[in-house]
């Protein structure tokens, strides 16, 4: 933010103005570096495409959101539109507020309603005799539910005790007539804080009326403000639309709020979603956080690279829901983040983010410093990271013979002094001080594939399909003084993974079993199966090995799961062939073995790696997860792969152990990273609300519907029918969600459903009361808390009462008996009589409509298809023009940037066919028709899914680009001249043709400040003249046309023949200055 501040008192006072941590440096966070992860909803999850301008969490948990197309409820798997009426009109809502009493305050078409979000019921709010125009929503304060709103006088609030409207602000209206209201905050000593377009005001809660705080020092010009917020130390935050924020204490003092590298963003939300940490929502730029205590600043934006990442750069709001979680809505959906996340962190590989990680899948990792740690990746060569700066070195892989060899990195070792050893499908390399060479060996192949390292003190370890090779190295770590070769008393050739034993020994993993390796070189044990009790397990593949601080050792395998050994000890027999070895030989051998496997806890048994960490925890990479082992109870707890912070599978030698207790487990997508100082991080017990339940022909939304006996909901004789749908509001892993319900009074036995089936249906239920129970759980290993419970009460028929029975047993219980039973009998048999004719009609009604359906849209669809390239007609695109158009027209009326916008044009690609006539000629109708259906295919394929194909007459076509940029056009005419060029096309085996093409593009809407002054039929012409000129210069030619920014204010732009050529821009891949000539005599524009 801009200070505005005397020299002198910039000199003597800073740090009276200073937020305190802008005075001082502090050291970066290890992994700070970390990308952060989010769970996204858009369009495909249900949600309507554009903005979401506001987002509320209901007393009961699930999340409202307003969007332009009305109020939607989401229960954590579903968006469910709430459709809000009177008469026969919809109403528009604008903004929402939650209030104390659980319900909500809704801005809307009609004015300010009481909404109960349970019942589904709105109302008028108490205004008594007031009148007001143009009234609009501010806020409804927390600490006693007052309602504050703005109207055309200036500021009203409609107290809630004792309703009346209190009036202010009408002054500071008078004043500043434009003055407009943004938000409000009621401090805990009833002070009311009020963002306007011309200031900052406050009210005691003793004072009359509203006085403005002096900002100019820190604010220039009107002092705009946007947001306000709350911190947790007491201290109020205002933002600003692009001057940053400034804090205010207790006192009401002033301090600036330093946000390293601000730019002058233009802030339209602001929450503190965590202690200290504030989030700073954008518009076009992201997410800005600062971090309140030690000044540090990262910004958060989308990356179309990244799943995870923000969903969209345009953040409208900020809500902190009850559970921590932070949920932002955007221009294109929501994201949802857990700041709770703080024992795992993800890096995530190639997603073009600065100081990242370079290639997507780690196959290894390894670190001898603890600080400065390696990533070998599948097909992008080596990263060297530190771990609070991020990527320091990138060691490439190619064809060339100076860089590694392309292919998996399948190992790594490091020596203290970080010279890495790197083991490829070529061989062995190794990097020290930017140097980069193969290590050569005397008798093994200097190319043989490499899948195991491991250095120790001067010994270099090396195993691939070739079995094992012990290396001895000078001080200079490359220059061999002897080789040695291990292989046929192994248990496999073909070695996996090593790790360190005894005094300068191995223990070798193979595809078949493990090894003992002495420092000779000698094979002194070996392990191919177990014995569990009285079954023979085969080792198989051992893909990693740890020993731990207590000499247990861990075997992990791919399928077998995890071995864990007591610690090692002498054997009581040795093994065959050494009865009579040297003990020292011999060394420290496994006597028994815990088998631990999917069935204990873990994700899965393919395991990958394993580390300890500083309290005797294993931790265990997979390929469906991590787990933690307990060292005294061997128990895993483990963390799935649907967590979004995982990079799952993951690969074999690609984890390492870091400073402060932190783990790096590499694998598909990136690294994920643990801090093995904090928790595990359990998923909290959920209880399940009712989303909506049908009792008959009667629908209850209220999630507490028939919660007790006396509140039990009635379901008629006559409509004995009740369907109960549920939800867990899990809204970080709702998908791994699994439900059981039963109706007691009906069944007791479970009945289990997963997160698609959340639907409980009971039909003809017996008179009677009945208790209906639902429980969630997480994977379904463990149900959460007591069950939600509804009560229902099902009502008898007449005959079915107490005193109809007794009226029954007093005329003759012989009679009635067989009156009912007659009477019964034939009303059974009518009923299914009549279902059955009414089941028999319905399917016939409802064969007959699909039919017709199907019918009308493929004439539809006929209708709109070009028959001979099965692209799109001119019928279809002036129908979808006419509301794309007014989108983008819309974009830019509502934007107030003076620069296109990203994604928010409409490109028009008109593309003629070079010398047509002279095919249809020369080789006939017949290829002609083959020219074009190629043709239309070759632009179908530079095409996106979003745009449209068009055959616009004869051997022209027309490509509309949604959603997409102008600055890009150029680059998208080159590749469509390039597609249609890049190949003759073949008419027969003998007859081929070459084909270029001219195109004229432009982009809409042409002008940009008056996006609405020229339809897009018009702005075609354009492109029109622009082909026309191509087609003078000689044909296979594309020119790009765009409007003069120093025209932009422009009214009157077209004469006869389409825009003045000074007011446009040019560009082709032909010299602009001939084009120009062209342009004035082919258009006769002389201007």
């Amino acid at each position: 933010m801009k200070c505005v501040v005397k020299l002198a008192l910039s000199l003597l006072l800073p740090l009276l103005f200073i937020w305190p941590f802008s005075s001082f440096a502090q050291p970066s966070e290890a992994w700070g570096w970390h990308d952060t992860a989010f769970i996204n909803y858009t369009y495909s999850d249900g949600l309507p495409r554009g903005r979401i301008t506001n987002i509320e969490q209901d007393s009961a948990g699930f999340f409202w959101l307003v969007t332009h197309e009305g109020l939607y409820r989401f229960d954590g798997y579903h968006f469910e539109h709430i459709p809000l009426q009177r008469g026969m009109d919809a109403l528009s809502i604008y903004a929402l507020a939650k209030a104390r009493s659980g319900k909500f305050i809704l801005s809307t078409s009609i004015g300010l309603l009481d909404f109960d979000p349970f019942e589904r019921r709105w109302s008028t709010l108490p205004w008594g005799k007031a009148e007001f125009k143009n009234v609009a929503l501010i806020g409804v304060s927390q600490a006693n539910d007052d309602i504050w709103f703005s109207h055309a006088q200036g500021l009203g609030r409609l107290t809630s005790v004792d309703p009346h409207v209190e009036v202010y602000m009408t002054g500071a209206k008078q004043t500043y007539p434009s003055l407009r209201f943004f938000a409000n905050y009621t401090d805990g000593q009833g002070t009311t804080w009020l963002a306007t377009s011309h200031g900052l005001f406050f009210k005691t809660a003793h004072q009359p009326n509203f006085e403005q705080l002096d900002l100019s020092r820190y604010i220039d010009g009107e002092q705009r403000i946007s947001a306000i917020t709350a911190l947790s130390n007491g201290d109020l935050w205002v933002a600003t639309p692009h001057q940053g924020v400034v804090a205010i204490t207790a006192k009401h003092e002033v301090l600036d709020v330093a946000i390293e590298g601000f730019e002058g963003e233009w802030i339209f939300s602001m929450d503190e979603i965590s202690n200290g940490v504030v989030w700073l929502g954008t518009f076009g730029q992201g997410v800005i956080e600062v971090n309140a205590h030690t000044g540090e600043t990262r910004r958060i934006t989308h990356n179309r690279l990244n799943d995870t990442s923000l969903v969209n750069d345009e953040i409208w709001r900020i809500t902190p829901s009850r559970d921590g979680l932070v949920w932002l809505a955007t221009s294109n959906g929501v994201s949802v983040f857990n700041p709770n996340q703080i024992m795992m962190k993800s890096l995530l590989g190639d997603i073009g983010r600065k100081n990242g990680l370079m290639g997507i899948d780690v196959t290894s990792i390894s670190s001898a410093n603890k600080r400065d740690v390696w990533f070998g990746y599948r097909l992008a060569g080596v990263d060297i990271a530190n771990n609070k700066r991020g990527i320091a070195t990138h060691i490439p892989s190619s064809a060339k013979e100076d860089v590694l060899p392309p292919g998996a990195i399948e190992a790594l070792s490091i020596s203290q002094d970080n010279r890495g050893y790197i083991g490829t499908t070529k061989g062995v390399y190794t990097f020290h001080n930017g140097r980069l060479q193969r290590l050569s060996t005397l008798y093994r192949d200097n190319k043989a594939y490499t899948g195991a390292l491991l250095l120790s003190d001067s010994t270099l370890w090396a195993g691939g399909t070739d079995g094992l090779w012990q290396f001895s190295l000078l001080n200079d770590g490359y220059t061999l003084t002897s080789e040695k070769h291990i292989s046929s008393a192994l248990t496999d050739l073909k070695i996996a993974t090593l790790a360190k034993w005894g005094e300068g020994g191995v223990i070798v993993g193979t595809w078949n079993g493990i090894n003992w390796v002495n420092a000779s070189g000698e094979v002194v044990y070996q392990v191919s199966e177990v014995n569990l009790g009285n079954t023979r397990v085969p080792l198989g593949f051992v893909s990693s090995l740890l020993i731990d601080a207590q000499q247990r050792l861990w075997i992990g395998t791919e399928g077998q799961g995890l071995f864990v050994t007591e610690p090692l000890m002498l054997p009581q027999e040795p093994p065959a062939g050494m009865e009579n070895a040297d003990v020292s030989k011999r060394g420290l051998f496994p006597q028994s073995f815990i088998r631990i496997t999917e069935k204990e806890g873990l994700p899965d048994n393919i395991i990958r790696g394993l580390e300890e960490d500083a309290l005797g925890k294993i931790w265990v990479s997979s390929s469906e997860g991590i787990s933690a082992v307990d060292n005294a109870s061997l128990h895993p707890t483990a963390i799935m792969r649907s967590d979004i912070r995982l990079s799952a599978p993951y690969s074999r030698n690609a984890t390492a152990s870091t400073t402060g207790g932190v783990l790096v487990f590499g694998g598909v997508g990136g690294v994920t990273v643990i801090d093995t100082t904090k928790e595990i991080e359990q998923h909290s017990q959920k209880s399940v609300l009712f989303t909506t339940s049908k009792i008959g022909t009667r629908t209850f939304t209220s999630p507490i519907a028939g919660k007790s006996p006396a509140s039990a909901l009635t379901v008629p004789a006559s409509d004995n029918k009740v369907s109960i749908s549920f939800t867990s509001l899990d809204y970080v892993d709702a998908q791994s969600r699994r439900y059981r319900y039963r109706l007691k009074g009906f069944e007791q036995q479970w009945n289990v459903a997963n997160a698609n089936n959340r639907v409980a249906s009971y039909t003809r239920l017996a008179p009677g009361d009945y208790r209906f129970e639902v429980q969630s759980s997480l994977k379904g290993k463990a149900w959460d808390g007591a069950p939600s419970v509804m009560h229902l009460r099902v009502e008898p028929y007449w005959y079915q009462t107490w005193w109809a029975q007794f009226a029954f047993v007093l005329a003759g219980i012989a009679t009635i008996v067989g009156l009912v039973f007659v009477r019964t009998l034939h009303l059974k048999r009518r009923e299914a009589y009549l279902v059955k004719q009414v089941n028999s009609r319905t399917r016939s009604l409802e064969e007959t409509a699909q039919r017709l359906k199907e019918k009308s849209e493929q004439l539809l669809k006929l209708s709109h298809i070009d028959p001979l390239t099965q692209t799109y007609n001119r019928r279809f695109i002036d129908d979808a023009m006419k509301k794309d158009s007014q989108l983008a027209i819309r974009r830019y009326q509502d934007s107030t940037s003076s620069q296109p916008l990203p994604d928010s044009d409409i490109m028009l690609f008109l593309i003629d066919i070079d010398h047509f006539k002279k095919v249809n000629d020369e080789y006939g109708h017949h290829a002609g028709d083959k020219v074009l259906v190629e043709i239309a295919k070759r632009l179908t394929s530079v095409a996106r899914d979003t745009d449209y194909v068009v055959r616009w007459g004869g051997e022209e076509f027309l490509l509309v680009m949604r959603h997409a940029s102008r600055q890009q056009s150029h680059l998208v005419a080159a590749r469509l001249r390039a597609a249609v060029a890049s190949s003759p096309v073949s008419i027969d085996d003998d007859t081929h043709i070459p084909i270029t093409c001219t195109i004229g593009s432009v982009p809409f809407p042409l002008n940009i400040h008056a996006p609405g002054a020229i339809p897009w039929d018009e702005v075609l012409k354009v492109a029109d003249n622009a082909l026309y000129v191509g087609k003078a210069a000689g044909r296979d030619t594309w020119i790009d046309v765009a409007m003069d920014v120093q025209y932009a204010n422009a009214t009157n732009m077209f004469g006869e023949s389409g825009p003045a050529l000074r007011m446009l821009n040019l560009r082709s891949n032909r010299n602009e200055n001939i084009l120009r000539q062209l342009w004035l005599v082919t258009h006769h524009d002389f201007d």
